[in-house]
């Protein structure tokens, strides 16, 4: 066999086994991360939320749940909470937004791991990991131990047999 076939057959193996690692350093086991909302969109905006009415969703649509009794000062949602239940974050040193309809007071909290958790009027906002997608509101209403609530322009919605008018006002 010549030389330059021998060559040619070893950069074959060559190039097969790197394409053989670069595919295998490109699996992360399946899991992805998700894709960030576009960069000149609100943080957060007002939309129909069903039979809860206008409710507070992220950029990308998806509902803003609150914790019941949660602040910025006492997070209850961690660990593996965060696993169902995945905070509204910005990176650190900005700045979230609001869009139409989102008149009440939007900030930052810090949370332990470091991560910077939007707030609406004080609550630590959160989305849900099993809402369908944009307009889902599955997670209104779940006690896990800790009863979560989609959050409107107003406040808490209330939940079902709550006849207090709902709203962090009244």
């Amino acid at each position: 066999m010549s030389t330059k076939r021998r060559r040619h057959r070893l950069s074959g193996a060559v190039l097969g086994l790197i394409a053989l690692l670069v595919a295998a350093c490109g699996d992360d086991g399946g899991t992805t991360a998700p894709a960030p909302a576009d960069a000149g969109a609100d943080t957060m905006n007002a939309a129909d939320g069903g039979d809860l009415g206008e409710i507070l969703v992220d950029a990308d649509g998806n509902t803003l749940y609150i914790v019941e009794g949660e602040t910025g000062d006492n997070i209850m949602c961690a660990d593996a909470c965060l696993d169902a239940w995945p905070p509204l974050t910005v990176p650190a040193g900005e700045e979230p937004s609001a869009g139409d309809g989102v008149d009440g007071t939007v900030a930052t909290v810090e949370r332990e791991d470091g991560t910077v958790q939007v707030t609406y009027e004080g609550f630590p906002l959160y989305t849900f990991a099993n809402d369908s997608g944009p307009g889902d509101v599955s997670g209104h209403g779940i006690t896990d131990p800790i009863t979560w609530h989609a959050m409107t322009p107003d406040g808490p919605a209330p939940l079902d047999g709550d006849d207090s008018g709902g709203g962090i006002y009244g």
